[in-house]
């Protein structure tokens, strides 16, 4: 609106005109603001995204001191195994005492154990054997024990090394290839390393697709996706998994493309617990439950930014019911009693009731 309109309007619109702008100014820095405030702990952001600010934590001061409390037994490291070797530390005063007849007398007062590692590489030369049957005059020759098919190669421990390094440690093939050669002394390449990790991968293929066979059985599965670098371009890792099983495939596609590719989605059934990701809400065939840790960094989100107080009566309720649930578990117990289910259940609705005062759902008509 150019000067020449504004000069046409009488107070009363020049003040809603200005009082409409301002609140459009206010909504965006409202936006802005919320989206500078976001952390691991109030949205789906990496912890490793949060510098050197440290969210706040959902949980209470309980008013004990850190550490472990009077009585607790303590989950402290333990021995694996008995000592490889003993040194004895004799008191200052005997190193250097002539006599040695208090030596027969000595007990052990205290023992404190170091484990470490002992970083090695071993080298074993396979000698195949020729001999001259005396008998016969035969040439007999040893053979070589299956997997021995190179001049010089590498042994299995190292393949696994170099495998986990790569796929579970999330490490580099060049950053694999570093730590062979820097810390173990192998010369090893780029290239081999890569092999590695694929014929890994063909070996574990029929046991990969049993697992996602296995998965899409279940009557309720977890379901997230999480965008990681390939190649310098970033993709979607979807993963589906229960308590003991986890699926995981790699699309470049995060949305239903990608999740028809993996093949989990279209077959399934039962219930599926996921982070509200509009793509999943596409598959009409399954149940839904949203995963309280999205739901609880969603609140805190809400606290912080918005400013609602019942987001923190929320966040309370579900940790409550998160501990009462633990609680019954360690005790054998599937299901609270119904008069507790129905107690939380009045206070769940209270809370929500609260909650779209504040927020009212916006008319559609």
């Amino acid at each position: 609106m150019n000067r020449d309109e504004l000069l046409k309007l009488s107070k009363e619109e020049i003040i809603d005109l200005l009082l409409a702008i301002i609140q459009q100014q206010a909504d965006k820095i409202a936006v802005l603001e919320a989206c500078l405030n976001q952390n691991s702990k109030n949205s789906s952001k990496p912890p490793s995204s949060d510098g050197l600010k440290k969210p706040k934590s959902l949980r209470q001061p309980s008013g004990k001191k850190a550490g472990g409390q009077p009585g607790h037994e303590g989950n402290g490291p333990r021995l694996m195994k008995e000592p490889d070797q003993h040194v004895d530390h004799k008191p200052q005063e005997c190193l250097h005492c002539p006599r040695g007849t208090c030596y027969a007398k000595q007990s052990i007062q205290e023992t404190r154990y170091e484990i470490d590692i002992n970083v090695s590489t071993v080298t074993t030369a396979h000698h195949a054997i020729r001999i001259k049957c005396p008998h016969s005059n035969e040439i007999l020759i040893g053979r070589f024990p299956p997997g021995i098919n190179s001049t010089i190669q590498y042994g299995l421990n190292l393949e696994a090394l170099a495998v986990s390094l790569n796929t579970i440690g999330m490490v580099s093939v060049n950053r694999t290839h570093e730590i062979l050669n820097d810390v173990f002394g192998v010369p090893i390449s780029t290239g081999t390393i890569s092999a590695m990790v694929s014929n890994c991968a063909d070996k574990v293929a029929r046991t990969v697709n049993e697992i996602k066979e296995a998965i899409i059985t279940e009557p309720i599965i977890h379901v997230d996706e999480t965008g990681i670098r390939v190649d310098k371009q970033t993709v979607w890792a979807h993963v589906a998994s229960t308590d003991n099983l986890t699926y995981i495939a790699v699309e470049e596609s995060r949305g239903k493309r990608g999740m028809d590719a993996i093949g989990v989605l279209l077959g399934y059934l039962g219930t599926a617990i996921h982070d509200c990701w509009a793509s999943y809400f596409l598959y009409t065939a399954i149940r839904h439950g949203l995963c309280n840790a999205h739901l609880l960094r969603e609140l805190v989100a809400v606290l912080e930014n918005a400013k609602q107080i019942w987001a923190q009566a929320l966040i309370d309720l579900l940790l409550e019911m998160k501990g009462i649930k633990e609680k019954l578990l360690s005790q054998n117990q599937q299901s609270p009693t119904p008069d507790s289910v129905r107690i939380y259940s009045l206070a769940y609705d209270k809370i929500l009731a609260e909650a779209l005062a504040h927020n009212p759902v916006p008319s559609t008509g």
